[in-house]
């Protein structure tokens, strides 16, 4: 009795070594590519402004508008500054995983808006007479995996980072929120019906910049579809002494 006791012992040490071992020859990859993330405001701008991209497709498909509303109309234009960094490509026993950042820069001028309503877009800052007195910049990040399941391709936000900038003494910025979208069909379980419709995030900002991973890190990643809507929505109330604008920089991966 006491034999088979220990033999029945030591096929359980057995089973749980091999299990374990399995586990982790299933979590096992090799590092195909990381680069160093570049953080630099200025640096990413100027990559932006030459064009100087990881990934042009992702930066041609990105639909990103800057709107500004106030008692003079509506303004906008999608004549942004876009560039994307591979961050990390690495082989796993589950396929190809791509981690990218995306950072877009969108600017309006208010003088000229007070002058002209008009605004001026911020892909003319390359000029060398740019003066930014009476402009207000904002920028967004969004960070993103890149990964293949059941033979489709999937992505999922990680993290997304931004802010505003004024250049204006007598601008300030209240109401700023940002609105995270990662909705669409996907072939990983924990969504209905395999769609993914709920997850969508709004945060109130403390501030001028945010910086959120939560609630993106449990999201399901998504498949890029008709019914896809992957991206972030920037918001923001401008003022000063005697006019206010509505600002929204809306910046979309997938739709």
């Amino acid at each position: 009795m006491r034999k088979l006791f220990y033999s029945i012992c030591a096929l359980l040490i057995l089973f749980i070594y091999s299990s374990s071992f399995d586990t982790f020859a299933v979590e096992k990859s090799n590092i195909l590519k990381k680069e160093k993330e570049i953080t630099d405001l200025d640096t990413l701008y100027e990559k932006a402004l030459n064009g100087i991209t990881d990934n042009k497709e992702i930066d041609e498909q990105l639909k990103s508008t800057a709107i500004l509303s106030g008692d003079n109309g509506t303004f906008s234009t999608n004549d942004v500054l876009i560039t994307t960094q591979e961050l990390i490509s690495e082989q796993t026993d589950k396929g190809l995983k791509e981690s990218y950042v995306t950072t877009t820069f969108a600017s309006v001028n208010l003088d000229e808006l007070r002058k002209e309503s008009n605004i001026q877009p911020f892909a003319d800052r390359g000029k060398e007479d740019y003066d930014p007195t009476g402009s207000v910049k904002a920028y967004s990040r969004i960070y993103y995996d890149i990964t293949t399941k059941d033979g489709q391709t999937h992505y999922a936000i990680t993290k997304v980072t931004g802010g505003w900038t004024s250049y204006d003494a007598f601008i300030s910025f209240k109401n700023t929120k940002v609105k995270i979208s990662q909705t669409g069909a996907t072939k990983y379980s924990g969504c209905n019906a395999g769609f993914c419709d709920d997850q969508i995030e709004t945060k109130t900002v403390s501030g001028s910049t945010f910086s959120y991973t939560s609630p993106m890190t449990s999201w399901k990643p998504v498949v890029n579809t008709t019914y896809t809507m992957i991206g972030v929505k920037q918001t923001a109330t401008l003022y000063d002494n005697s006019s206010s604008w509505n600002f929204t920089f809306d910046n979309i991966l997938f739709r």
